[in-house]
């Protein structure tokens, strides 16, 4: 039986409560829960009910596929499913931090994300944030072997996890050459594991469509993704949305998409000497996520669009941010979860 100990969790416990009780009600009045197959939603349900069917669903990596499918011999509902993984992954989540982090306040920067609404639909940032976390939790508690599972599971989650082994061999390396020490059975089951797990995807892909980075080709083919410097994304957000006519909504996205990517960058440079892994993985993975932008005339929307609850399912700007001392930043922090909250709920249950 889980106690609620302060205002922090009860908020938690609270936003998480509500918003499941929305979306019931929301389906109840609808007699159908459909208005969830929102975007990715569709392809994980897709791929959970009848595997890879189609060729643009090979963009999507299987493990929460995998787990709805799992999760639906139980609950007999797909959707259903989905939810449940995300409500339990997002409390996990929550307590893993609250261990993890030495100044408590910076569990409202999770409570109030800005991406909260991906933490309760069918997509994978809570799953994904999850075993990162684990992740970490797992290499700072010097169990490597175990931490190393989870990043596996974080490659077969998105593809963007091997940007996290690659962020901990670094360090592992590191401290290797300082301690001028090595376990050479840790070494190699630390490097096998996750690559063992991570290769089982494209390996898949090699036998399906002989290219075992075929994903890669699916983004850019059927979802419209293109690498770019970040500059070029930044200046094709502004053409797209002077040529538009000045969205009101498109213009508080980039403003968002932007400010967080800048933050998050600044995050990682300032606690380099504090958490050299966290800072190695923070710097990695949003250079990885400002290379890869929509193609803004084949989805007739901004480049950026996705940009912000990518940098926001990072681990560092949980664990470091100061963002919610400051009284007047945290008011802000919080509005803005809200207006994501309002537009998000607008989009699933208008749009």
């Amino acid at each position: 039986m889980i106690k609620i100990k302060d205002k922090k969790e009860k908020m938690f416990w609270g936003l998480r409560i509500f918003l499941l009780i929305v979306i019931a009600i929301f389906g109840m009045i609808r007699h159908d829960f459909d208005f969830l197959k929102y975007y990715d939603a569709q392809c994980y349900l897709e791929i959970a009910k009848n595997g890879y069917s189609m060729e643009n669903l090979y963009a999507f990596f299987p493990l929460f596929p995998l787990l709805i499918k799992l999760f639906s011999f139980v609950f007999r509902s797909y959707i259903i499913s989905g939810l449940l993984i995300n409500f339990i992954c997002s409390i996990i989540n929550y307590y893993i931090i609250e261990k993890l982090v030495d100044d408590k306040n910076r569990l409202w920067l999770y409570i109030f994300s800005p991406i909260v609404i991906f933490f309760s639909i069918i997509y994978t940032e809570s799953l994904f944030l999850m075993l990162t976390l684990l992740s970490f939790y797992y290499y700072k508690k010097e169990k490597k072997i175990v931490s190393s599972l989870f990043i596996g599971l974080s490659i077969v989650t998105r593809n963007t996890g091997a940007i996290l082994f690659f962020a901990m061999l670094i360090d592992y390396f590191y401290n290797i050459y300082k301690n001028k020490k090595i376990n050479y059975k840790e070494l190699f089951l630390f490097i096998m594991i996750p690559i063992g797990i991570g290769s089982l995807y494209p390996l898949y892909l090699y036998y399906r469509m002989d290219n075992l980075l075929y994903f890669v080709d699916v983004q850019y083919i059927f979802w419209g993704r293109e690498s770019l410097f970040f500059v070029i994304g930044f200046i094709n957000d502004i053409k797209f949305i002077i040529t538009t006519g000045f969205s009101l909504f498109e213009v508080y996205l980039v403003g968002l998409n932007w400010i967080f990517t800048i933050y998050g960058f600044y995050l990682c440079i300032k606690i380099f000497k504090k958490d050299r892994i966290s800072s190695i993985y923070g710097i990695l993975s949003i250079i990885v996520f400002v290379s890869s932008f929509r193609d803004i005339v084949y989805w007739k929307t901004i480049a950026s669009i996705s940009l912000f609850r990518y940098v926001l399912g990072l681990y560092p700007i949980y664990l470091y941010s100061d963002l919610m001392k400051n009284k007047c930043v945290a008011f802000v922090v919080r509005i803005v979860c809200l207006c994501n909250i309002f537009l998000y709920m607008l989009g699933l249950f208008i749009g």
